[in-house]
């Protein structure tokens, strides 16, 4: 087949998803005929992505905004800014249309990309049928076990959800664990897609003494390096989007965002410090590392997540960078989940088999379509 990708391209989640989702579709001998990403100016695509996909095209696309200081998302604002946007969000569906028309992809993957729902819906008329994938889709399970008192962010997560899906023909949910399927919203719940860079690394037996955190705000860096400097004992390795200007102590290291070079710190690290993205605890989790879990403030997706990890044996969560009781936790509470692996390494064929029903196949007698003839009429 012959497969189109629509990314959010916002952090680097979704990136990932659709890297691991390439690898799987071309080792089954699968094209991935374009790639289309949505970010907040229609360009800087990261160098780990287009590495893998040179061709890869942006688009301009909403993203959530978060207040600098406080480090909350900012739901005004979000709206705010958006909508100031919205002449260049419909130029936006009209490329990604146009796109689908020049290279006539068989299926359309679409990771969680709201532009690429609303072009299913208005543009694309179900001529080319669309699979939305994301772990964001658990929620819409009614097994799903949500945070308390969180019924407003819980239904605005869920709305956007559904816009990213709209007209999709299934729904496939990457999940920590195996959850029921929800055939009546063509909802599946599928293993985690993970990187073969990843897999083919594996654990390591013996664990180095020192942290690995990842932060994708300089705020939430700010407040790593309050700690750190109560406890300079620790040694930690960061990765951040941007650099801090001046070396802070030797045991903090800050690295610029680099794919192989944070999944060879990870490999050998005691423990993952992050924010509760989904990507980043499912690699720990592969590679049996403990991860302590910031949540995003207001960011209710993340609440999710977190929660879901330590349900599924990842390690804890905390509202701050307070790490010494993470430390505490890793040389006594920690026990990896010995079965998360086999889940994931059922990925290829569950995923496949989802995916490959929408093969075009070649008409035969049988399956050339029917003409009418009167006698259908007849009751006889």
């Amino acid at each position: 087949m012959q497969i189109a990708f629509i990314v959010q391209g916002e952090g680097r989640g979704h990136l990932t998803q659709a890297i691991s989702m390439a690898q799987i579709l071309q080792s089954n001998g699968h094209t991935v005929s374009n790639v289309l990403v949505g970010t907040n100016r229609g360009v800087d695509l990261p160098d780990f992505f287009i590495g893998k996909f040179p061709t890869a095209k942006s688009f301009m696309s909403p993203n959530l905004v978060f207040d600098k200081k406080s480090n909350k998302l900012c739901l005004r604002k979000t709206l705010r800014k958006n909508l100031a946007k919205a002449k260049y969000y419909i130029k936006s569906l009209r490329f990604i249309s146009d796109e689908m028309k020049t290279n006539k992809p068989d299926l359309i993957i679409n990771f969680y990309e709201g532009l690429g729902g609303i072009y299913n819906y208005f543009y694309n008329n179900r001529n080319i049928p669309v699979i939305a994938v994301a772990h964001q889709y658990l929620l819409l399970n009614k097994s799903f076990i949500h945070p308390e008192g969180s019924w407003f962010h819980r239904t605005l997560v869920n709305f956007n959800s559904r816009i990213t899906a709209l007209g999709a023909e299934k729904k496939l949910t990457l999940s920590f664990t195996p959850f029921p399927d929800n055939f009546q919203d063509q909802l599946f719940t599928v293993p985690p897609l993970i990187r073969q860079e990843v897999t083919a690394a594996g654990p390591v037996q013996k664990r180095e003494d020192f942290l690995l955190a990842y932060v994708n705000q300089s705020a939430l860096a700010n407040e790593l390096i309050a700690w750190h400097n109560e406890n300079e004992e620790t040694i930690i390795h960061c990765f951040i989007t941007e650099l801090p200007t001046k070396v802070l102590h030797s045991n903090l290291v800050f690295h610029s965002l680099n794919a192989p070079l944070f999944l060879s710190y990870m490999r050998r690290c005691k423990g993952v410090v992050s924010t509760a993205g989904f990507e980043t605890i499912c690699e720990a989790m592969y590679l049996e590392k403990p991860v302590l879990l910031i949540p995003l403030k207001n960011h209710y997706e993340q609440r999710c997540n977190a929660l879901d990890a330590v349900r599924a044996g990842a390690g804890m969560t905390q509202k701050d960078f307070n790490l010494t009781p993470f430390l505490k936790f890793i040389e006594e509470g920690y026990t990896p989940n010995v079965g998360f692996a086999a889940w994931v390494s059922s990925a290829e064929e569950v995923i496949l088999n989802e995916l490959e029903a929408f093969e075009p196949k070649e008409q035969t007698e049988i399956d050339k379509p029917y003409q009418f003839s009167p006698q259908d009429l007849s009751f006889e």
